[in-house]
């Protein structure tokens, strides 16, 4: 029988599959414009197996978006916690036309009863990094509970955490997997999408531009 085990914190494979999930997302038309965060502990019944009852949550938002509004499912999750009573949490980043987010705000309440703070939804913001690189600040916060060889793989360039900054309860493990990507953004589909010869191109022309970028901004720094 297959029994989950604890996961403590992001490794640095999680790290780099969720960013280039996200780079992934945008190649495709489909940029996760939008976040999600559900804290169970405002449900009007809290789960008894929280990693099991997120895994329901998830399908029944694929197929929410899939078979009854029409759309592909385009997302990424990670499941975060801290030491104390029912403090874990899910965080998600979705890909939701502008005319849908009323719709999936209303469906995400129904499915979840309970206080206003059981859903919060949002949109990322960006920032500029000292070489002109375009950074994903709701990106770079789900992957603050991450382990510190993943933050050494990261250069320290985005915040690690090690305890919650409201309370200073240390981050705790979650039973089951800590974060996921839909099957349209994961490692095989985006192997095959790049295998094509007119993508291999395409990706090809898009690397030397950035490189040229990347020269041409280190070039102006020495000036």
């Amino acid at each position: 029988m297959y029994r989950r085990q604890l996961s403590k914190a992001l490794t640095h494979r999680d790290v780099r599959d969720l960013n280039e999930a996200v780079h992934f997302a945008e190649k495709r038309g489909k940029p996760l414009n939008t976040t999600i965060a559900i804290h169970p502990a405002c449900l009007a019944c809290h789960p008894e197996d929280v990693g099991d009852w997120i895994s329901g949550l998830l399908n029944k938002l694929r197929i929410w978006r899939e078979r009854d509004r029409g759309f592909g499912y385009f997302a990424l999750w990670v499941s975060e916690n801290y030491e104390g009573d029912r403090r874990e949490h899910l965080h998600i980043m979705l890909s939701v036309p502008e005319n849908e987010r009323a719709s999936l705000e209303a469906a995400l309440r129904r499915w979840l009863p309970g206080r206003d703070e059981v859903v919060q939804l949002g949109r990322p913001t960006f920032r500029t990094d000292r070489h002109g690189r375009r950074i994903n600040k709701a990106l770079t916060y789900l992957l603050k509970q991450m382990t510190p060889q993943a933050w050494v793989a990261l250069n320290r360039q985005v915040r690690r955490e090690s305890c919650c900054p409201e309370t200073a309860a240390l981050v705790a493990a979650v039973m089951g997997k800590r974060c996921g990507v839909s099957r349209s953004l994961n490692q095989n589909t985006r192997k095959t999408f790049w295998a094509t010869p007119a993508t291999i191109q395409d990706h090809a022309s898009q690397q030397t531009h950035e490189m040229m970028f990347k020269r041409r901004a280190a070039a102006c720094a020495a000036a």
